[in-house]
């Protein structure tokens, strides 16, 4: 998920839907809809998904994105995109 929301010039690349960040929703967005669907007791812990947005891995999607979004701006997306564990409970 994403701690805020990604650029327009990002979002709507094939290659950030291909590294599978172009669609990902808000924190407040996803913890919105799961207090919709009448989840309680919502929890969450997140980590920095930055080590897995290095350069250096050699998947070719994530290679893909990387060429297309620049290695700069890919470092400052790396900030606002983590990996999320949830728990909820429904009453």
């Amino acid at each position: 998920m994403l701690s805020e929301p990604l650029p327009a010039e990002v979002s709507e690349l094939a290659e950030s839907w291909i590294a599978c960040v172009g669609g990902a929703s808000t924190e407040a967005e996803y913890l919105g809809y799961i207090r919709a669907a009448g989840f309680e007791d919502v929890r969450f812990t997140r980590k920095p998904a930055a080590p897995l947005l290095t350069p250096s891995l050699q998947d070719p999607m994530w290679k893909a994105a990387v060429d297309t979004i620049g290695l700069e701006k890919i470092n400052e997306l790396s900030e606002t995109i983590f990996s999320y564990s949830i728990t909820a409970r429904k009453p």
